[in-house]
């Protein structure tokens, strides 16, 4: 049993141990320490609060999305952009109509692309319309107390 006692006190790890404490003693005021609690818990009730608000104004939002600019790209080219008014965003593609004689094997659309600002196709065997969904945020009111 003292041997094992020992060995507790005096491996290697416990040696670091004591050596580290007695360069950085651990001295704790539990006034300081309790004080500094409470100015913690303020703080996160404070974030906590402006959290709650924020989503409270969130979930008063709402998202307003409509047609953007209707566009007809030529065969085999990229057809203009269709672009979305000021103040929206593009989300994606709203409509995407392939014109022409429909049973035509080489009728498709070889590539789409879009960005914030609006999008375009490229059409491979007949002219395309092309309309960008556009839409935009609108936050709701900040809640009052």
């Amino acid at each position: 049993m003292d041997f094992l006692l020992r060995s507790l006190f005096y491996s290697p790890a416990s040696a670091c141990l004591f050596f580290f404490f007695s360069l950085f003693p651990l001295t704790v005021n539990a006034q300081d320490a309790g004080v500094d609690l409470k100015a913690q818990i303020a703080a996160q009730a404070t974030t906590i609060t402006a959290m709650e608000k924020r989503l409270n104004a969130l979930e008063q939002s709402e998202i307003f999305c409509l047609a953007g600019k209707k566009v007809t790209g030529s065969i085999n080219k990229w057809s203009p952009v269709s672009t979305c008014p000021e103040s929206y965003a593009a989300m994606g593609v709203e409509r995407l109509d392939l014109e022409g004689n429909h049973d035509l094997p080489n009728l498709h659309v070889n590539d789409l692309w879009c960005d914030q600002k609006g999008c375009r196709a490229w059409c491979i065997g007949a002219t395309c319309t092309v309309i960008t969904k556009c839409c935009k945020w609108q936050p709701g009111l900040t809640p009052t107390k």
